[in-house]
C-alpha cells in the first residue's frame, strides 16, 4: 500500500499528528503502535508501558511510566494538564525561538482546550477537544485536604487556577478528564478520525529505526513484538 504520511508512535503527539494530516482526505496516512488498541480508550490495562526505569535521588533507580499502548503515556500517566510557565516561554523566544513566545503559544492552548472551570477566561480556551477539569473542594480526599493545609500553613498561597499566567502557591490538579473519565488523544483526536478510509492504525507494530534519505524518511525497520502484559 503506497502512502503519504507514516506515523511511528500513536502516542500523545502521535494521536494528534495522525487526526490533522487524515483531515485531508488526499493523504493517505498509516500510524504504527508497538502496543495494542483498546478502540475507544476504555478497558486499557495496567503495566503497559515499556518498563523503563530512571536514577532520581540517592542514586535509586525508580520505574519511569511510559506508555506502550494507543494514546501513549497519556493513557498511563496521572492525568495532569499543567502548563509550563510563561516566563519559561519568553526565556526561551528570547533564545532565539519567537514561535515559543508565550503570547504565540497562549493561542495554541486556547485552542486545544475545553477547560470546564475558567474557559471563560482570556487565557482559557472552551471549544477545544481537551476537557481539562480538577476536582471541587468538597471532593478532596483527607490526604490532599491535609496536603493542602499544611502548605497553607506553611506560608504558601492557595491558587485556584494553577495554569492562569503567573500562578504560584497550592490548589487543585487540573485534569485532562471528562467526569471520570481519562481523556487522552487517543480519544480527543484519533478516535473521531477512525472512520477515515485514508487513515490506518496499526497496533502490535514496533519500529527499531527509520532510514532518512536526503532529508526525508524513506522506510523503517519493525522491532521486537512487545510481550502480552501481565494479567
Amino acid at each position: 500500500m503506497e502512502i503519504d504520511h507514516l506515523i511511528v508512535g500513536a502516542g500523545t503527539a502521535g494521536c494528534v499528528l495522525a487526526e490533522r494530516l487524515s483531515a485531508d482526505p488526499a493523504r493517505r496516512v498509516v500510524v504504527l503502535e508497538a502496543g495494542p488498541d483498546a478502540g475507544d480508550g476504555t478497558g486499557v490495562a495496567d503495566g503497559l508501558d515499556w518498563g523503563l526505569r530512571a536514577t532520581v535521588t540517592g542514586g535509586r533507580a525508580e520505574p519511569l511510566a511510559r506508555g506502550r499502548v494507543v494514546g501513549g503515556s497519556a493513557q498511563v500517566n496521572g492525568m495532569g494538564a499543567v502548563r509550563a510557565t510563561a516566563g519559561d516561554f519568553r526565556a526561551w523566544a528570547a533564545l532565539g525561538l519567537p514561535a515559543w513566545d508565550w503570547e504565540r503559544v497562549l493561542e495554541s492552548y486556547r485552542r486545544v482546550e475545553h477547560d470546564l472551570e475558567y474557559g471563560g477566561l482570556p487565557y482559557h480556551g472552551d471549544a477545544g477537544p481537551v476537557p481539562i477539569t480538577r476536582w471541587p473542594e468538597e471532593q478532596w480526599t483527607p490526604p490532599v485536604r491535609g496536603l493542602v493545609e499544611a502548605a497553607l500553613d506553611a506560608g504558601h498561597p492557595y491558587c485556584a487556577d494553577l495554569n492562569a499566567p503567573g500562578a504560584r502557591g497550592i490548589g487543585p490538579y487540573p485534569h485532562h478528564r471528562r467526569g471520570r473519565r481519562r481523556m487522552s488523544t487517543a480519544l480527543t483526536h484519533l478516535a473521531p478520525a477512525r472512520g477515515r478510509p485514508n487513515l490506518t492504525v496499526r497496533a502490535g507494530c514496533p519500529v527499531e529505526r527509520v532510514l532518512v534519505r536526503r532529508g526525508r524518511a524513506t522506510a523503517c525497520w519493525p522491532g521486537e513484538r512487545p510481550s502480552p502484559p501481565a494479567r
